[in-house]
């Protein structure tokens, strides 16, 4: 929801049942669109605004993700670092947007406007099934939801690490 006082942006990604992958996703209190996962990959659809997004993985290992738009590439992160990973925006205007996890047991994902935290992803609700963004109002909420498909990503692939 857009806060008049501190002009941001709150998004949120629910479930849309307890054993589902997909989200849906609240903005201003109201349901704006769902995450539509893929059962057997990791890839996503999303229609907005009549305009049907697609968001995956890409590359070996995942090490990329993009925001496509009628089969174009529209945004793109890249995961840098081994052992602490950032995952860094390439197509996101003259900022220099980065994602980067904090925390352990319950982590949240900060979003760093060079060295500057602008926004923050954290996990609530039960067993952390929901992610809460709070993000600069000027985010476009194409680029909000992308936001969001990559944390929700990074902590099922962590949890499936963890698991294995």
């Amino acid at each position: 929801m857009m806060d008049a006082m501190s002009d941001r942006l709150h998004i949120l990604f629910r479930p849309t049942s307890f054993f589902s992958r997909n989200r849906e996703v609240v903005v201003d209190g109201v349901v704006r669109t769902r995450l539509e996962r893929h059962v057997f990959s990791r890839r996503c659809d999303v229609h907005l605004d009549g305009r049907a997004y697609s968001m995956r993985p890409k590359g070996f290992f995942g090490r990329h993700y993009v925001l496509e738009l009628a089969g174009e590439e529209i945004a793109r992160v890249e995961r840098t670092g081994f052992i602490k990973n950032r995952y860094s925006f390439v197509s996101s205007g003259p900022r220099t947007l980065v994602i980067v996890p904090r925390g352990f047991w319950r982590p949240s994902y900060a979003l760093l406007d060079g060295e500057r935290e602008v926004g923050r992803f954290s996990n609530q609700g039960t067993f952390g099934s929901q992610l809460v963004g709070d993000l600069p109002a000027d985010t476009p909420l194409p680029l909000a939801l992308f936001m969001g498909f990559v944390c929700l990503t990074v902590r099922e692939e962590r949890d499936t690490n963890a698991s294995s």
